[in-house]
């Protein structure tokens, strides 16, 4: 027997052990069982404010029930969007008005959602399901209990008074520790009950303790082929059937230019069984599935009694379009490999329904090696030219150490694609420009050394001296938040416009005006300064690197023609993959003043110089257009966040 039909049992709700508990409760006896009572007493707002119907949603059937189970403390749905989640909280909340005694606690993240959802919603389905009209906005007086429909980041919303009945509402965007203080309010009661609703958040987060403390259970549904029960998912692994998964003709539904025809996948969509049995796109069959599912037994058996959690996917919904889910899988991979990484989290958290880590990015940034490759001073054969950047270093006295710079030097071809073919440590600026001569950048022609920076967040007048007389670009880091750099066309962008490094010292320009319609202007060559912020700096550089990788992990057969790449020598070095290794992607970071942490990463090892290095090299590739005209070929539409960051989109 499924424990469904054990607590949907009326013989069990009549239990002579639950009436005397609801007895001591002060709670009045129980009605009819939950679902029918919801059947015919529940109108969900839609256009004709509908009837309530189980059959619609039928894994929302056991939270619903376990609300009203007086030995049931607390109930988590982890859910998809858009599956009867919310539908489920407000047949619990109705019910519970005619069962409950004392305070029932309806909560949202903020007291405008809170707001917004009962004007939409909630006012409209009290009137018609409880059949009354409330006096005050987001504040229902009955006979046995009161219903307040509120935020919780507003302060002493969850300060008041006890609350025996709580509906937890988005609790993936409530903020940290809100949960264990909802709860709080419950602590001086006998009989205590917390729903929490949420489609999934971040691993480790507050919701996801909840789910883990609970029975953890997954929604399944018995196969008409084997008939054995299997829990759906969405993702397909030809490496692992015995998984099962949405499959379509991957072959004939991907065009040429990496797009799908959405056709091909309607005609050839199904879901393949663990066992192999193939379910179709039949609106028929998936409801027969639904109908027949249950909630697995627990997989976390060591959870307290009481407290209970169940989760599932949107592929196991009948409800839900099969084709949507891969058609927003196939963008949200799109977006995250060019740089949008927010859409791809948002599809593993809302149709998916996983909390987010990094072990769900398809590929985290470490450094690829490509064998046969070497490094040396010619450069790749087509090359359009050589960018360079260098770090310097104050040095450490207790290792040995003087003050040095780190170089990289990479050819670059006009594709954007690009190969490693200097990265080491060099003395001082005497030896920087004999390495720069030795790989071909000279700087006779005005050329070449323009084409490189020195970070001079450090030492910073000396090493401007330097770049003036050298005729070489510097770049310096700044906190200037999240919105970067507004531009005169209104924009943010991660980097600010060019200073020129001759007007920072107060000198005349190193390279003579030149005269122009509109007055005289600096030569090309003449030295300037970038001011950058880290984060997208950052970001940028994760883009151009993780690109290759993630597009050969969506389609092995991709070309370089369908991606950008750098290209590292397998003799780079250990320092080079060390310090690439040094940050890494974590969307938890909000770099307030925190030390080696800015917006979205994460700073994990000390030493990160040569990466600095690729990342002025890959802002030079951005600011001399090289990138933008090669994700424009690629079809790739280049946009500005609000948090001055190029995102790639």
């Amino acid at each position: 027997m499924t424990i469904e039909k054990t607590i949907a049992d009326p013989k069990r709700l009549a239990d002579e052990s639950r009436f005397y508990a609801r007895l001591l409760a002060g709670i009045p006896s129980p009605m009819p069982p939950i679902i029918e009572w919801a059947e015919a007493n529940v109108r969900l707002n839609g256009a004709k404010g509908e009837m309530f119907r189980i059959d619609n949603t039928p894994w929302t059937r056991l939270p619903i029930e376990l609300c009203f189970d007086p030995e049931i403390r607390e109930v988590t749905l982890v859910k998809p969007t858009r599956t009867g989640g919310s539908a489920a909280g407000h047949v619990v909340i109705c019910g519970w008005s005619k069962t409950a005694m004392g305070q029932i606690q309806y909560n949202w993240p903020t007291d405008k959602k809170a707001a917004d959802m009962w004007e939409k919603e909630l006012e409209n389905i009290f009137k018609r399901s409880l059949k009354i009209s409330p006096e005050q906005k987001g504040l229902i007086k009955l006979p046995n209990c009161i219903i307040s429909v509120q935020g919780v980041f507003a302060e002493g919303n969850l300060d008041s008074d006890t609350i025996p009945n709580q509906v937890n509402e988005e609790v993936h965007a409530w903020e940290r520790g809100m949960l264990a203080k909802a709860y709080g309010r419950g602590d001086a009661c006998d009989f205590p009950i917390r729903f929490n609703i949420s489609n999934a958040g971040m691993e480790g987060d507050q919701l996801h303790q909840a789910f883990k403390d609970g029975t953890m259970r997954q929604w399944e549904v018995e196969c008409p082929g084997c008939k054995k029960f299997h829990v759906m998912r969405v993702r397909w692994d030809e490496r692992h059937p015995e998984l099962g998964g949405l499959w379509y003709d991957y072959d004939h539904a991907k065009r040429a230019d990496g797009s799908y025809d959405y056709n091909v996948i309607a005609k050839t969509i199904r879901y393949k069984m663990p066992c192999g049995h193939e379910v179709p796109d039949d609106i028929t069959v998936r409801r027969a599935l639904s109908a027949g599912g249950r909630y697995s037994e627990p997989f976390n058996t060591g959870a307290r009694p009481g407290v209970e959690s169940m989760t599932y996917q949107a592929v196991a919904c009948h409800t839900m379009d099969w084709v949507g889910i891969i058609k927003r899988r196939n963008n949200a991979l799109l977006a995250r490999r060019f740089g949008d990484e927010d859409s791809y989290r948002k599809y593993v958290q809302e149709v998916e329904c996983e909390f987010y880590s990094g072990d769900k990015i398809p590929f985290q940034g470490a450094v690829v090696l490509t064998s046969g490759a070497i490094i040396n001073r010619t450069g790749l054969e087509n090359e359009i030219g050589k960018i360079w950047a260098a770090d310097w270093q104050q040095g450490f006295k207790h290792l040995g150490e003087l003050t040095h710079y780190w170089l990289v030097i990479e050819s670059v071809l006009a594709n954007c694609s690009s190969q490693v073919i200097f990265a080491d440590k060099v003395a001082d600026e005497g030896e920087l420009l004999t390495v720069l001569r030795q790989h071909g950048i000279t700087g006779d022609d005005g050329g070449g050394l323009c084409d490189g920076f020195v970070d001079a967040s450090k030492n910073t007048k000396h090493i401007l001296s330097f770049c003036y007389r050298s005729g070489v670009n510097a770049v310096v880091g700044g906190d200037v938040g999240q919105k970067g750099f507004r531009w005169p066309d209104g924009s943010n962008q991660y980097y600010a416009m060019k200073k020129f490094i001759y007007k920072e010292l107060n000198m005349p320009p190193k390279f003579e005006m030149i005269l122009t319609r509109e007055g005289y202007v600096e030569d090309p060559a003449e030295p300037f300064i970038i001011r950058y912020n880290k984060a997208g700096l950052l970001k940028n550089h994760f883009f151009i690197r993780e690109m290759k990788p993630n597009v050969l992990a969506a389609n092995p057969q991709a070309t370089p023609e369908h991606y950008i790449e750098r290209i590292v020598p397998g003799d780079i070095g250990e320092d080079y993959l060390k310090h690439h290794a040094a940050w890494e992607r974590d969307l938890t970071a909000k770099g307030v003043k925190k030390m080696g942490e800015v917006e979205g990463f994460k700073q994990i090892a000390r030493g990160d110089h040569l990466m600095s290095c690729s990342t002025y090299i890959d802002l030079m590739k951005d600011l001399t257009g090289l990138l933008g005209n090669r994700l424009a070929q690629l079809g790739i539409e280049r946009s500005t966040q609000t948090e001055g960051n190029h995102e790639n989109a």
